[in-house]
């Protein structure tokens, strides 16, 4: 299952979130770390934006059940209430979207999906209105009033020139082509081994020949540019287009790369609810044995506690108990046990006779 965006696959699907633009939404309810962003779009319809914190986004069809709005989407619907959506861009080729919706003025809104993921609400200026999360960082912090700002990439994937890729290449410090591509230019293990195979370039080099640049360089060019061409292949990875890698896979096509990742996850959701249905009644049971054997532990615990005073008691007032005992036994001798009770019926520490079982009850 896709559990995580990079930038290339954002990139991919912000060109489908356009159909977004101009609508207004209607609708916004959160399950913990889920949200649901509900659209309506003139002459479109309703659409649904769902987010994942920390690291999915897409458009979805699925709207399924959710309790009473509360926490943070109770403070997304008063500030974009009636807004209209104006623009969708990815900030710097980052794992960032920033919405900017329009009434009088306008609201920029900025999810994260990175580390622990964030929602924050900007003005124009993008001074902080609120945010899911407050953090403060060593380069920056998410706090009301504070300006927004991001991390920052000391490349941009979409606007490399091929003199920089040179400059990355003959500079990185990594220890092959393929994990430079990876942390320099932010496209993670798949689709920088993907560049590799088009380029016919030896993933575990550290060096290329200006020859093997320019190929690179061209295959990037490519990369960006490509028409959606969405699949998931056998083993769950899913791409906005067919890759090399996985030539020999089967695969499943989608119209839409949002309907793919979608689909994907509503599909492992699904397995997750039968398998939680189906070991249910086993769970509920060993919870009935847990429950059980806790009262018992408990009721050993309070055994051992009462005993524990009982004898901490009975210690304390040892001389006493012993007297009484000595005392006893020596009336015992002359006296039947109803001349016994009839003497001590109204003894000050002696409370009960049981003649039956040979005990005498005293309250200390």
């Amino acid at each position: 299952m896709k559990t995580e965006l990079s930038s290339l696959d954002l990139h991919y699907l912000l060109k489908e979130f356009n159909v977004l633009i101009g609508g207004k939404i209607n609708k916004i309810y959160q399950n913990e770390n889920e949200f649901l962003f509900e659209f309506h779009v003139p002459n479109v319809g309703k659409k649904f934006i769902k987010l994942l914190l920390p690291k999915l986004i897409f458009l979805t069809q699925e709207k399924k059940d959710y309790e009473e709005s509360k926490g943070f989407c109770i403070v997304l619907r008063k500030q974009l209430n009636n807004f209209r959506l104006r623009e969708i861009k990815q900030v710097d080729f980052e794992r960032i979207l920033e919405f900017e919706f329009e009434k009088e003025q306008k609201i920029k809104l900025i999810i994260e999906l990175f580390a622990q993921g964030n929602i924050i609400l900007c003005d124009e200026n993008y001074k902080i209105i609120n945010a899911y999360l407050f953090h403060k960082w060593k380069d920056r912090e998410i706090k009301k009033g504070r300006v927004y700002s991001h991390p920052k990439r000391e490349h941009n994937f979409l606007d490399l020139k091929k003199e920089e890729l040179k400059e990355i290449i003959e500079s990185s410090d990594k220890e092959n082509i393929v994990k430079t591509l990876a942390i320099e230019l932010g496209l993670g293990g798949l689709y920088s081994e993907e560049l590799c195979l088009l380029a016919k370039i030896d993933k575990t080099k550290k060096k290329l020949t200006d020859s093997e640049i320019l190929n690179l360089y061209r295959v990037v060019t490519e990369l960006k540019e490509k028409k959606i061409n969405a699949v998931l292949y056998a083993n769950n990875e899913i791409a906005p287009f067919l890759l090399k890698q996985f030539k020999n896979s089967e695969y499943k096509k989608y119209d839409f790369f949002n309907e793919d990742i979608s689909s994907n996850i509503a599909s492992e959701g699904m397995k997750e609810r039968k398998i939680s249905e189906k070991f249910q009644k086993e769970l509920e049971k060993i919870s009935r044995i847990i429950d059980e054997q806790e009262k018992t532990i408990k009721g050993f615990g309070n055994s051992i506690e009462e005993n524990e005073r009982k004898g901490q008691l009975i210690y304390e007032k040892y001389q006493l108990v012993d007297s009484i005992l000595k005392e006893m036994n020596e009336i015992r001798k002359k006296h039947s046990w109803k001349e016994i009770k009839e003497k001590l019926e109204n003894h000050k520490l002696v409370k009960e006779i049981n003649e039956k079982e040979g005990k005498i009850v005293i309250e200390l």
